[in-house]
This record gives structure tokens, sequence and C-alpha cells, in this order.
């Protein structure tokens, strides 16, 4: 309590160790000071239901001390209370209320201010430190492990999702305490699930495509009808059934059910996904990409079209926020957020007691090992279901005269590979857990060259396979940093310590001399200017902006130095000439994960999240392209990752996780 005590008089300033041993361990007191002090600072944590790595209250501040970062506010003293001046006498004649002397009278005032400040105090600490929503109990409902990434929906006794294998999925329904499910009929394969009205039982569906046309299913008689010519990324109901909201492409919209009187509430830079009304429907929130691959961010707009805010400022810088849902009392909205590569959910009060204060940061609910997203509210609010995700992948390489994917390298779980020039090595990056591995190309000699918390992302060998270049979040919360490490082990080098740069999706150039990387500006909110491509000379430092590459990201130099290909607006791949210092457009595509071929004439990628789900080869001489249609789910640490082995082979992790869903017993307080 007296360190609770020290840290609010000083709220929002380090109080440093010293200044902790000064104010509770005097000179003269022999104590393990820094034992005692680490015990204490932890039971305070867990008494204010609070934890170091994600703090709401006490924030560790490395080798000073420590710093009371929540909202404190100082209430005035209350003033002493009236003495009556009379007396009054009991029965027997004995004086009751006595006149109280002046000291008596300044004493029982400030006892009783105190008290009115004791009970102030406490009204409002349980409003600051309310104790945090908590699981009760998990129960799994289903049992398939093959529940698709996608919506839940519910309608109060049944839970409405889409399962399938190898990317054909059925939307199907099973009772909240589990059991068998059933398939719906009626409902075309290719529509996705957005949203549920429960009081016409009728089902909002989308086509796969991306925008895609809405649709109008009933659950009674199996009629559907479709929403006049909305094309959208996703959508959703008013409470009160009235409008659509909708999101095509970076916009936010409102029709009328049947698609008409269209009214755009808000043009973003960037794209827009996952709307969701709040229960008295005066707000949107809504996810938008953020300004570099799977960085996305919440937002919040009324339904006006006014008071645009991000939900969480500067909270997702690192992480990637995910959909998310209200309570049908409008106290609590859960979303999902990748954190150190789970995907975990996580709850923001709405309003926190009687003062009506909102939730400065969120609140963790899971913490794997599973991950959890597409978080569902039961319509008493007491369960969360949400699809819980046990991941794993498996290598596989396309051999192209068979027309089939085989296990490569007995099938692990990795992706990011990459072999070395010579051939005789790769390295990887596990997956989920994203360690960096090294070993020889038949799998033996295996070397893990980073730990936890690191987290790395696509390793590439240097020109003399005698260092090896990787991106790696060096622990939550921290920028993406480009770091070097020798293929022999040791440890990794920073290559740009500057902590206000974030640099993702580097290359060595052909001689080795030099890095291109995507330098990202972490502009909030997040602009299509965001990203650039930029330059480290690896002798003098120098850092130098390749023109007019504004806005793209994932450089990746060719094997003789001509071009530097990028991904750019809609990930269009495009290609600058180093010598021309000119960009064109190579493939009009939304593509991912670009790889050069070994003799620099070709590009291979994927269009793996898309409905035609493909792997792509395309001619830099031409532009000519190659699809290899892919017909299974695939996985990688961010999106579904393709690579390229030196014959040209496709290189893909295969999904071979499990996913099914589970029901959260919650404690709301």
């Amino acid at each position: 309590m007296e360190i609770l005590s020290i840290l609010l008089e000083n709220s929002g300033r380090v109080v440093t160790r010293e200044e902790f041993r000064q104010r509770l361990w005097p000179t003269n007191t022999f104590v393990d000071f820094d034992h005692s002090l680490n015990v204490s600072i932890n039971k305070l944590r867990q008494a204010l239901g609070d934890a170091a790595d994600n703090p709401r209250f006490v924030a560790t501040v490395g080798k000073r001390g420590y710093r009371f970062i929540a909202p404190v506010e100082e209430l005035d003293k209350a003033p002493p209370i009236p003495m009556p001046t009379g007396t009054t006498t009991d029965p027997k004649g004995i004086e009751a209320n006595p006149s109280p002397t002046r000291r008596e009278i300044s004493r029982i005032g400030v006892s009783a201010g105190l008290s009115l400040a004791v009970v102030v105090a406490v009204m409002v600490s349980f409003s600051i430190f309310r104790p945090a929503p908590q699981v009760k109990r998990v129960v799994q409902i289903t049992h398939s492990g093959t529940v698709f990434r996608s919506q839940l929906l519910t309608d109060g006794p049944r839970l409405y999702f889409a399962d399938g294998i190898e990317g054909q999925a059925a939307i199907e329904q099973v009772s909240v305490e589990g059991g068998d499910s059933s398939r719906l009929t009626g409902i075309r394969s290719d529509l996705i699930m957005e949203d549920l009205f429960p009081r016409t039982s009728e089902l909002l569906l989308r086509d796969a495509k991306e925008p895609g046309s809405l649709w109008v299913a009933s659950l009674v008689n199996n009629t559907s009808r479709r929403v006049g010519e909305v094309q959208a990324y996703s959508a959703a109901w008013s409470p009160d059934g009235s409008h659509v909201a909708y999101t095509d492409t970076r916009a936010v919209n409102v029709a009328n059910p049947d698609g008409s009187d269209v009214r755009r509430l808000i043009t973003l830079p960037r794209d827009v996904l996952c709307v969701r009304w709040s229960p008295d429907g005066t707000r949107l929130r809504f996810v938008v990409d953020g300004p570099r691959p799977q960085q996305n961010s919440l937002w919040e707009i009324g339904s006006d079209g006014h008071g645009l805010r991000p939900l969480v400022p500067g909270w997702g810088d690192t992480q990637r926020e995910g959909c998310g849902n209200w309570t049908p009392d409008g106290r609590y909205f859960f979303f999902e957020s990748a954190h150190e590569g789970i995907r975990d959910i996580w709850a923001i009060r709405e309003r926190s007691g009687w003062l009506g204060r909102k939730s400065s940061q969120p609140i963790r609910l899971t913490s794997g090992p599973l991950s959890f997203f597409s978080p569902t509210l039961s319509r008493d609010g007491n369960q969360l279901y949400v699809v819980g995700e046990q991941r794993r992948g498996e290598l596989t390489r396309y051999d192209e005269k068979a027309k089939r994917f085989e296990p490569f390298l007995e099938g692990i779980s990795a992706n990011d590979l990459q072999f070395s020039h010579d051939g005789k090595w790769v390295v990887y990056v596990t997956y989920p857990d994203r360690m960096l591995w090294r070993s020889r190309a038949d799998g033996s000699e295996r070397l893990q060259l980073t730990t936890s918390p690191m987290r790395a992302f696509m390793p590439i060998w240097s020109p003399d396979d005698q260092r090896i270049l990787f991106h790696a979040i060096s622990k939550p919360n921290q920028p993406w940093k480009i770091y070097v490490i020798y293929a022999s082990g040791g440890a990794p080098e920073m290559l740009i310590p500057d902590p206000d740069s974030q640099e993702v999706g580097g290359t060595w150039s052909p001689e080795g001399n030099a890095v291109v990387f995507a330098y990202n500006k972490m502009s909030t909110p997040p602009t299509p200017g965001s990203t650039e491509i930029r330059v480290l000379d690896l002798k003098n430092k120098h850092i130098s902006t390749l023109p007019g590459s504004e806005g793209l990201y994932s450089p990746r130099w060719s094997p003789d130095g001509h071009y530097v290909a990028a991904l750019g607006q809609g990930d269009y791949l495009v290609l600058f000439d180093t010598r021309m210092q000119k960009w064109t457009t190579l493939l009009a595509l939304g593509v991912g994960y670009p790889s050069w071929s070994r003799d620099g004439q070709y590009i291979y990628c994927n269009t793996l999240w898309r409905k035609d789900s493909s792997l792509i080869r395309v001619s830099v001489r031409d532009g000519q392209m190659k699809a290899f249609p892919v017909d299974f789910v695939a996985a990688g640490t961010y999106g579904a990752w393709s690579g390229v082995t030196p014959d040209g082979s496709f290189l893909l992790l295969r999904d071979r996780g499990s996913r099914d869903i589970y029901s959260l017993d919650m404690n709301l307080p």
C-alpha cells in the first residue's frame, strides 16, 4: 500500500529504486532491498490485476524504477463538517453531546474530512482499479479440427460457422452446448457469412470475391436475395436491421437493406475490413490496413460520419489488430490481436464505473498455446465464442511435371526458407514460434540461431554465404529491425540502431556491400506514403532513398543488380531499373512474397489469400504470367508464404493445423 501511495503521488514520473529504498527502508535497516521491492511490486500488480509484460497501471522502467501509467485524478479535500453548538441530555440527565473544544472540533472535522476522502478514494479506486474481465472456464464445442478462419455467428441456441477441408468450406450450424453439426442447405458454397439478424433469422453474406456482392439468405425458407448492386469487403446489420454498413475499397458506407440510398461516411487511404455496429447504433468500428502488410489497427467513427479516431492510439503499432464485437449491453468490446506470433483475444472496457472513464489499454483474456480469433458474444453476454487454432504447417515442394505437392525436408513446420548460393545450406524460420534455424540442404547439422523473445522473419543469405540478413522484433512492442548473424552462430548485429526507424523486407546487393529495405514511417492515421525503399551502404553506413518509392515495400534485389522488385499500391508487382532510375509495373495483380529465380529471368509470387488461390511465375522480360492453382489452405507467419528452390520449384507451407470452436465463460465486472 505504501508503494502504491508513492507511485500515485508521482503519477507519470519514474520513481527510482533508490527513492523507494529511502522512503521505505532507512539506511540502518538490514534487508534484501532488491528482492523485497520486487516481491512488493509483484504483489501490488497481482492486487490490481496488472501484468508486467502488458502493464495498465505499473510500468517497469528498465534498470531505473517504476512508473504509474494509468490516469490519476487528485480530488480536493472535503471541508470539515459543522458540529452542533447545543447539547442534548439522555433520560438519566447525563450530557450526551457535550460542546467540543476548538481543538476537538478541528480534530473531528479533519477526521470526517478524511473519512469522506477515503470513501471517495475507494469509489475512484473501484472505478480505476476495477477487477479485469476474466475467463472462468473453457469448453470445446466442435471437434472436427476443420473450422475455417471466418466469422462466427449466433442466434442464441445455435452457432453458425464455416467448416471444410482443403479450401472447400460450407456453412454449418451447431448447438452452443456442443454436439454434432449439420450443414445449411440452399446457400451457395462461394458465399461468406458477415452477420445475422436474429429477429428475421436472416444471414448477411458476401461473395468470396474481393470486393464481392452482398446477399441476404433466410434460414427459415431457404430463399435469398441480393442487396442491390453493393460490392463489399465486409458488412454488418445495424442493431434494428434498418441499415447495412459495409466497406468497399477504402471506404465505409451505410445503405438501406435493399442496397438503396447509399451514404458514404468516410474514405480512408487504405483498405477497410471487419465493420461492426455498436449496440446503440451510434458508432461503427472497423479494421484499417496499416502502413505495411500485416499491421492492421482498429478505428471508430460515428454512424453520422463524424468523429474518426483510432480505438487505442499507438497500441497496434507493432501488432496486428483484427475483427471484434461488442457485448450486447455495450460495456465491453472484444477483438483479436497478434502478439509475439500468437493471436489472442483482448477486451476494452467501454465504461468503467460511475466516473464513466474509458479504458486506456486493452485487457488480454487469452495467452496461448492456441491462437484464438473471431470473437462473438452470446445473446446474454456471458459466453464468448471463439475459434481456437493449434498452428502447424508442412513444408512442401511443387513437382511441376507430376502436378502435385510433395513433402520437403521431411515436411518440417517452417517457412521463409532460402537456399545458400552454393545450394548446400538452407536457412528458415520455424512456424509458428518464429525461431531462425540453419541446416544442410538435406536437413542435417541443424543449428538454432535465435531464441525467444526475438521473433525472426525472411532470412536472406549474403552473396558469400557467410552471413544471414533477417528481420526481427527483439521483444514485444518493439519495431521491426534488420539484423545480420553469421551462419555459424553468434550474436545478431543490428544494422540500423536508430530506435525511431523501423525496417522491413530487405535483401543484399549482389556484391554484398549494401542492403535494400523498406523504411516505415509509422504514420497515424496510416497513409500511402508511410513506407519507402531505402538503401544502406554497409561500408560508410550512408542511407539513401530510391526515387519515387513512396508507398512501396518488400524490395528484392535482382541477382545481377539491374532491378529492384517491390510491391506497391494494391500489392502490384513493380520494378525499379537501377540504371534508368525508373519504376515500371510488371504485374497489375495483387500478389505476395516475391522471389527472384537464380538466373534473374523470373519472379515467383502468390495470390494465396484470394479466391483464385495460385502460385505465380512472371517473366521479367515480357511480363507473361503462368499460374499454378493451389487447392488447399496454405500457412505462413504473415499470410500464406511461398518460396523457390534453386531449380525453380515452388515451396509452400501446407496448413496442417487444427481449428475448433470454443466457449469461454466470462466474468465481466
